[in-house]
């Protein structure tokens, strides 16, 4: 942070540049190095900017060298750089040309009488200066400085310096066409961004040059860079009065006026809370594929075939060229393994869809708060087009959709726009940091805590200077870190949205009644599955006689198994299981598809073996009903975890 205050306008400027990306921590570097001239600073060659950014300490960090020559690039092409110096400076710059030019018109000749206005010059001006000298004589540069004197004392702002500057490029041979009168008419306009007073002819009345006889002689090198100087001052002056820009920025404690008064409003904060599937919503998308996706009768199969390892990578290129077999039955088949898909491969290929895509390079951010990542190569690819494709089919046929997403992304998935503001969304850490912020005792503690964010707030387009930052700006930096998981990605959101419209399921999900249960497809919030739900999925099947006792007991064995994946007693080698394991076993997927089921888990027993059928959705248990309620929990485990349909993690 600096902590010197600006001596002169060169200084100010260097401030100006670093403050508007945070970097004001090199300023008292680049006094002491005696580098504060940015002009010359950005007409240097790459060698010598680089060796100015490694006297100054910056070099280490690239980022920060490129904002630096991002903001000094933008500073140089700014026509109104300098509409908010200072006064004290401005003071300092009047005082500088009221003695310049004081003594450069005491070193000449009487200024003779004339009758020209501001804009204008008589020939008598005209016949004053002799041929071949400068096109702005010393006693034209006399009047200049005593014009703008006058201004100063009627409290007239001095922007004439566009006029003023004018003279400077005209040859003294140019006068006004005096021959008729014309009506005068003031006028304030505004320039290339610079504010010009002063006076026009009616516009059917025209200006006259008349040719020039010799070529100018330039002035001298000093007195060209005092009155350059001076009219730059008096330029900027004239801009900041004329547009009553008063705010000024200090590098103190006590002026945050100038971001204070503008704060945008934001959204609220809030939470929707956890997502639930309707069975409203199940029955709803069961008529809707009915109407879009042809029976499996008809023969002709939409086929994937996809390595067990590589099943994202394997289904995006395969959909790529499917686009006319879309409204076909998906069938899935792992490559190297037999199987027939009548549901089962399919539930368990969305599961591993969904596990792989919730930690691939398409995406970012805490498990269940995730969004898209910015990808351009892949956006031009329409890879999330097709994604959007894919899961349109997933939520149509046996899968349980994409939820994944925090929830402002969930809101423009469904709504098209933001509803919430959840601080949730965030990392654990940075919410943490703008809770503390918040709730922090003054603005100097606040801003302290804000240098720690600055650059990744410069990274999400949040720019208040540190200087200017206080307790007011908190919320709209939550907004502005929350919202930047739409805008660092909302064109590859916009591509899966669109892709998601396949088969018109995104428009059935965005009708009004639809809106709330969409969510669950989508939200990384949603509920996990229970015991009780998943106890509710069984269907006991019970032999009578004498075997119905030996199975019951079996039967107590295997619930007793389900109501320990609460705990810890399910835990093997750090490997901890849960109802959405045991679902996988069962059915192939860890979530109930977005359809449902299409009916319940059957539970049958035999002498022999524990097996599952995931495409009949049947479950055979061995019959042991002289096994312990420990033992049962251990066999249980064991089995899933060793299981082809375990996933860890």
């Amino acid at each position: 942070m600096a902590t010197n205050q600006p001596q002169n306008l060169t200084e100010w400027q260097l401030q100006d540049v670093l403050q508007r990306v945070n970097l004001l921590q090199y300023y008292d570097n680049f006094i002491r190095e005696g580098k504060c001239d940015l002009l010359k600073l950005s007409n240097a060659e790459e060698s010598r900017f680089k060796d100015v950014m490694q006297k100054v300490g910056m070099a280490e960090k690239p980022l920060h060298v490129r904002r630096f020559k991002t903001s000094l690039s933008q500073w140089v092409d700014d026509p109104g750089k300098n509409d908010h110096v200072p006064s004290y400076i401005k003071k300092d710059c009047n005082v500088k040309l009221t003695n310049n030019v004081g003594k450069t018109q005491n070193a000449n000749r009487p200024i003779p009488k004339r009758r020209s206005t501001i804009m204008g010059r008589t020939n008598n001006e005209s016949e004053n200066n002799p041929a071949g000298t400068s096109g702005v004589s010393t006693a034209s540069s006399g009047r200049i400085a005593s014009t703008i004197r006058f201004l100063e004392t009627q409290n007239i702002p001095a922007g004439t310096s566009t006029v003023l500057t004018s003279r400077l490029e005209r040859n003294d041979s140019t006068i006004g066409d005096l021959e008729h009168p014309r009506r005068i008419q003031p006028i304030s306009a505004r320039i290339n961004d610079q504010v010009a007073i002063g006076y026009r002819t009616c516009e059917a009345q025209t200006m006259r040059t008349l040719p020039r006889t010799q070529a100018p002689a330039p002035l001298s090198t000093g007195y060209q860079e005092t009155l350059s100087s001076a009219l730059s001052s008096h330029r900027t002056a004239s801009s900041q009065d004329i547009m009553d820009r008063t705010r000024e920025l200090q590098d103190d404690d006590t002026n945050t006026n100038s971001f204070d008064d503008l704060l945008p409003e934001i959204e609220q904060f809030g939470d929707v809370g956890q997502n639930q599937p309707a069975d409203a919503l199940k029955d709803l998308l069961i008529q809707h594929r009915d109407l879009t996706i042809n029976k499996i009768s008809s023969g002709d199969l939409l086929q994937m075939e996809v390595r067990r390892g590589n099943v994202l990578s394997d289904a995006i290129t395969i959909i790529r060229f499917s686009e006319h077999d879309l409204h076909n039955h998906l069938c899935i088949k792992f490559i190297g393994e037999d199987g027939v898909d009548i549901g089962g491969l399919r539930r368990e290929f969305w599961s591993l869809f969904l596990h792989n895509i919730s930690s691939s390079c398409y995406v970012t951010g805490k498990p269940g708060r995730q969004t898209f990542q910015q990808n351009f190569v892949e956006k031009k690819k329409k890879t999330f087009f097709h994604l959007g494709q894919l899961i349109a089919l997933s939520i149509l046929q046996d899968g349980p959709g994409l939820p994944i997403f925090s929830d402002i992304v969930t809101d423009y998935i469904i709504n098209g726009e933001t509803v919430v503001l959840n601080l949730d969304d965030l990392p654990d850490g940075l919410r943490d940091t703008l809770d503390k912020m918040q709730d922090s005792a003054s603005d100097s503690e606040a801003r302290d805590m804000y240098s720690s964010v600055l650059d990744i707030a410069a990274d999400v387009g949040f720019i208040v200077p540190l200087t200017s930052f206080t307790r007011c700006h908190v919320k709209q930096l939550k907004a502005a870190f929350i919202e930047s998981q739409i805008s660092s990605c909302k064109d590859e959101l916009n591509q899966f949205i669109e892709g998601l419209d396949t088969h018109r399921v995104l428009s059935l999900l965005r009708q009004t009644e639809n809106m709330a249960s969409a969510r669950c497809l989508f939200s990384g919030r949603a509920k996990p599955l229970t015991v009780s739900q998943l106890r509710g999925l069984l269907r006991f099947s019970f032999k009578d006689g004498n075997a119905k006792v030996a199975e019951e007991a079996t039967a107590q064995g295997f619930l007793t198994f389900l109501q320990a994946t609460k705990g810890t007693a399910t835990i093997i080698n750090g490997i901890n299981l849960q109802p959405k394991d045991v679902l996988m076993w069962l059915t192939g997927s860890t979530i109930v598809p977005a359809i449902g089921f299409h009916k319940p888990i059957d539970v049958y027993f035999s002498p022999k073996k524990t097996f599952v059928n995931t495409c009949a959705l049947a479950l055979t248990l061995k019959t042991q009903p002289g096994l312990s309620p420990a033992d049962a929990v251990s066999y249980y485990t064991e089995l899933i975890i060793n299981s082809q349909t375990f996933t860890k993690g």
